[in-house]
């Protein structure tokens, strides 16, 4: 599924050259103090290594060092909050395939050419440790995503059901996994963690904007515009009587596109069902040409804000939901491949 893109801000910040880094062997750090070093590919020559806070609104280079031999130094005095950052050559738009995920914290954290995380203290070491298994799991492919998933973090949430790590890793996870389950291991994290804007953000909130959403609960109403700009809502639409599919979608969006021939053969043998898209942030213009060239016969509307993702608590399209007559969650997050089976048994 594809997902919003980010916008990039990259500001300006104080450089102060490094020469050199403290070596790992040299007696623990004190006063929160971080070192971070490394080493670039041969392919990249950038001048300056930036360490970017990540909050997913404002990313912003907070350090910088200068890369002397391909080898560059970070020092300085870790946050007393948990801090998760991208370590990067350059500005975030250059060499694509080079950067690590950094969380800093007291300590010597390492970056190399391996893989895309930092090691070298506690967090850093088990971001990476997960990160490397789910990885090897999707990569042997014994099973599909929702299940590989769900066995990784039965066996593995205890090691960090209580830090950083537990949390950030669920953040893309939890969306491909039994609800049910996820919403019990949310109620886990503690609060300090559940207070971390992304954590609050990418996870708290959506978690909680699904519970609310759950089958069996009314719809909440959206504003929404119509492709001519007229004010529209969700509820011009739902709780009218009708069973109504309701497909957030975006002409932008290539698993969006590949899913309208299955939903208008579902659609054909199911008659009782009325559909409605809405299309996520999207030009007026690019949705009307791909409704033309999709062949689409229901009414589109317009959400350029993403309230829906807010109030629904998705953050990925395509994503369905059904409504019945009287408005309430019939089911949610429907793929297009189990469509006409959840049509079959949920429509009466």
């Amino acid at each position: 599924m594809k997902k919003a893109s980010i916008n990039l801000i990259l500001i300006a910040a104080v450089v102060t050259f490094m020469a050199s880094c403290s070596s790992p062997s040299a007696p623990a750090p004190k006063d929160n103090h971080y070192t971070i070093s490394g080493k670039v590919p041969d392919r990249v020559d950038a001048e300056w290594m930036y360490l970017y806070n990540i909050d997913r609104e404002n990313q912003v280079a907070f350090d910088s060092a200068k890369i002397i031999n391909g080898e560059f130094c970070l020092e300085g005095t870790a946050p007393d909050t948990v801090l998760l950052a991208v370590l990067h050559p350059g500005a975030l738009d250059d060499y694509p395939a080079v950067g690590w995920n950094v969380i800093v914290e007291p300590g010597y954290i390492v970056a190399d050419d391996a893989d895309a995380f930092a090691s070298g203290t506690p967090l850093n070491d088990g971001l990476r440790s997960w990160m490397l298994q789910i990885a090897r799991l999707f990569k042997e492919g014994n099973q599909d995503e929702k299940a590989i998933l769900t066995a990784f973090f039965k066996e593995h949430w205890n090691e960090h059901s209580s830090d950083f790590v537990g949390a950030f890793v669920l953040v893309d996870a939890w969306m491909y996994m039994d609800f049910n389950y996820v919403d019990s291991l949310v109620s886990q994290i503690p609060e300090d963690i559940r207070n971390i804007q992304l954590i609050r953000q990418n996870l708290i909130e959506p978690v909680a904007s699904t519970r609310a959403s759950q089958p069996g609960n009314s719809f909440k109403d959206i504003a929404l515009i119509t492709l001519d700009g007229a004010e529209t809502h969700l509820s011009d639409y739902v709780g009218k009587g009708d069973y109504v599919l309701v497909d957030f979608w975006a002409s932008w969006c290539g698993p969006c596109r590949e899913s309208i021939p299955e939903l208008q053969a579902a659609i054909q043998k199911h008659p009782k069902v009325k559909v409605l898209g809405v299309a996520i942030r999207d030009d007026a213009n690019d949705t009307r040409q791909a409704i033309k060239n999709l062949k689409i016969t229901w009414p589109v509307v317009s959400d350029p804000a993403i309230k829906s993702g807010e109030i629904y608590g998705f953050s990925a399209i395509p994503f369905m939901m059904l409504f019945g007559p009287d408005g309430k969650i019939i089911a949610r997050n429907i793929f297009a491949e189990e469509l006409d089976r959840t049509l079959t048994e949920k429509v009466k």
